[in-house]
């Protein structure tokens, strides 16, 4: 994994590399109406695929000061029971977060990918 101090910058380069790769072709059209819109499709893929591993495999114990809220979503899914689910105030997610405790039991890292699919899916499509 990536060190945390180092996340954000990493995770920027290597979104500015990729974006850079893709815009040189578009250097070598005189005009964008002889550009096929279809390499457009696979280069969202590519952005939302790094998009998707850098930020679903992100490091679930990591700082707080780097990282955000993904601290307390770890404590979260590893605590959650159903007496604190309800006691919530976001029961929709705390009821996801249950049901995937009881589902992946120890496998944080697939649960923060995931929450990350159904978020980049739920922007990408809507």
């Amino acid at each position: 994994m990536i060190p945390v101090e180092y996340y954000s910058a990493v995770y920027y380069l290597t979104l500015s590399f990729a974006v850079v790769l893709m815009a040189l072709p578009l250097l070598a059209h005189s005009s964008l109406k002889s550009y096929h819109s279809s390499t457009n499709d696979w280069n969202s893929g590519i952005i939302l695929l790094i998009c998707v591993l850098f930020i679903g495999l992100r490091d679930p114990w990591g700082s707080w000061m780097y990282l955000g809220d993904t601290g307390a979503y770890t404590r979260t899914f590893e605590n959650i029971t159903s007496e604190k689910l309800l006691d919530s105030k976001d029961y929709g997610f705390d009821l996801f977060m249950y049901l995937s405790a009881q589902v992946m039991s120890i496998q944080l890292v697939l649960f923060f990918m995931c929450i990350d699919i159904c978020w980049i899916a739920i922007f990408s499509f809507s």
